[in-house]
């Protein structure tokens, strides 16, 4: 194999799609994200979620995926021999970490794309194709925040199909912030955050990345993630407010509102506990045998 950067990428990026747990575990979260966009769109509710709140809640749940998506991208070659295999190919192991965290960024971003697109298809087939509206961000929900839903202005309103929601709204295709015309299909508002939500998971996913070179076994690798981003959090949060600096905790507030860190400062956070963390695992896989 060269040792140029590139085809060190293509060969990591060969791996992953060639890995049956890797293809299985995108899926699986992207029709398990589908589910669940639906699922909490039809939950029935004094104050039911609108297709853009349903997906974001889903994405709480999801990011199992792309952690496991993660830990897959580095701790599947340690299962046997074929990391002394790539490192005879590879010599260069700072060259062959960047290839694996580039493989997974683009390999993860596209997933995370899915992810989060197959939430909110499934949240707008309950609303009957159309959008039902929030008013704002989602709050703190799901199993790294704590509080409810956004409100939300229902399926009908101020004359159009859905007034600033629905389907179709003042017949223009793309007008300013939206997918369609007049804050139609999804607003500009909504596209950013579902982004952002987006952008979230494939960071995440980085992060069990890091923690799965240091480990090097997927087993304990996905242990080690889930209870930091998932299970710390919530039990934390109720003994100090430090647990909002955790990394999933803090990372969610790139799509989550509420007290605490706004998005900047929440992605502020978690980019801090990436550089650390990657920074660790870089070294630890210079300098420790294969």
């Amino acid at each position: 194999m060269s040792n140029h950067p590139w085809n060190t990428v293509a060969a990591e990026l060969a791996k992953l799609r060639t890995l049956p747990a890797v293809l299985v575990t995108i899926a699986v979260t992207v029709v398990v994200a589908a589910g669940l966009g639906a699922a909490l769109a039809a939950a029935p509710s004094d104050r039911p979620l609108g297709a853009v709140d349903a997906a974001l809640h889903a994405v709480d749940y999801a990011q199992t995926g792309l952690l496991v998506l993660g830990v897959l991208a580095v701790a599947s070659e340690y299962a046997g021999s074929q990391a002394r295999t790539t490192l005879t190919a590879v010599p260069g192991r700072l060259l062959l970490m960047a290839g694996k965290v580039t493989a997974y960024l683009i390999t993860g971003g596209m997933t995370a794309l899915l992810t989060v697109a197959a939430a909110l298809t499934g949240a707008m087939i309950v609303h009957g194709g159309g959008l039902v509206r929030d008013d704002g961000r989602l709050d703190s929900g799901g199993p790294v925040g704590g509080g409810g839903s956004v409100g939300d202005d229902g399926p009908v309103g101020g004359g159009g199909l859905a007034d600033g929601a629905g389907l179709v709204n003042g017949g223009g295709l793309a007008d300013g912030g939206g997918l369609v015309s007049g804050g139609g299909l999804v607003g500009g508002e909504d596209v950013a955050v579902l982004l952002r939500a987006a952008a979230y998971l494939v960071l995440i996913g980085l992060l069990a990345l890091a923690v799965a070179a240091l480990v090097r076994d997927a087993v304990a690798a996905s242990a080690v993630v889930l209870a930091l981003v998932l299970v710390l959090p919530p039990v934390l949060a109720g003994v100090t407010s430090l647990a909002g600096y955790l990394p999933g905790a803090a990372g969610a507030r790139l799509y989550q509102a509420g007290a605490g860190l706004s998005p900047f400062e929440g992605g502020l956070v978690l980019g801090c506990w990436l550089a650390a963390a990657l920074a660790v695992a870089a070294i630890s896989f210079i300098r420790r045998d294969a």
